[in-house]
């Protein structure tokens, strides 16, 4: 497996990670010794996660010619969906 191959499967590890982090908080009994010890390890699901998504910021800085451009591509990409959520919110709490 090549350096590329393994990122490429970064979204896979987030998802891992997040179904682990559930399964921690749901806190069910379980029978098997091995999924036992591996709920009670959750809070490793989130250092998997941070690290994944860590990953992802990685490369998208390296596709950009500053930082200016890197935080301009992010506030495109992430403040449509925040004013939407902020709109919907207001609605409901008023």
């Amino acid at each position: 497996m090549t350096y590329k191959d393994f990122l490429k499967y970064r979204h896979i590890w987030m998802g891992v990670a997040i179904v682990w982090i559930v399964l921690f908080h749901l806190d069910l009994p379980v029978d098997n010794a091995a999924l036992r010890t591996l709920s009670s390890l959750g809070y490793a699901g989130s250092d998997l996660f941070y690290f994944a998504s860590g990953l992802g910021v990685w490369f998208s800085l390296g596709k950009c010619s500053g930082a200016a451009e890197f935080y301009k591509r992010r506030a495109i990409k992430i403040f449509p969906m925040y004013w939407c959520f902020i709109v919907l919110w207001l609605i409901f709490r008023f």
